[in-house]
């Protein structure tokens, strides 16, 4: 924690900011730090939901967006956007594939290529 302290006060100093003190640097550790994990944490589960409903078929798969809404209560909207003629990404077109249970991973991504 002081070697945070001292760097943010380093970078501080280089751009004329005043009242960074070990006191500032662990409340702001305390407070954004968990954000980050507690964020990438929400986006991994919700990969991890999609793929088991992927592979086994228990549910609906999320059509194409998620958001997350987690300020006051935990929600999660999904909704299908619209393709666009025009778009790039849009025009990806789905591809079934077929894997045998003794596949290595190498051979799956060169299936998948």
């Amino acid at each position: 924690m002081q070697w945070i302290c001292e760097k943010a006060q380093e970078r501080a100093k280089e751009y004329n900011i005043e009242g960074v003190n070990y006191n500032l640097t662990m409340g702001v550790v305390k407070n954004i730090i968990p954000a980050i994990a507690s964020t990438n944490a929400l986006v991994s589960a919700a990969c991890v939901t999609e793929v088991i409903k992927i592979i086994s078929g228990c549910n609906t798969v999320l059509k194409n967006y998620m958001q997350y809404t987690g300020q006051n209560s935990v929600n999660t909207v999904t909704f299908e956007s619209e393709r666009l003629e025009t778009c790039m990404v849009c025009q990806i077109l789905r591809a079934d594939f077929k894997f045998k249970k003794d596949m290595k991973l190498k051979d799956v991504i060169e299936q998948m290529k």
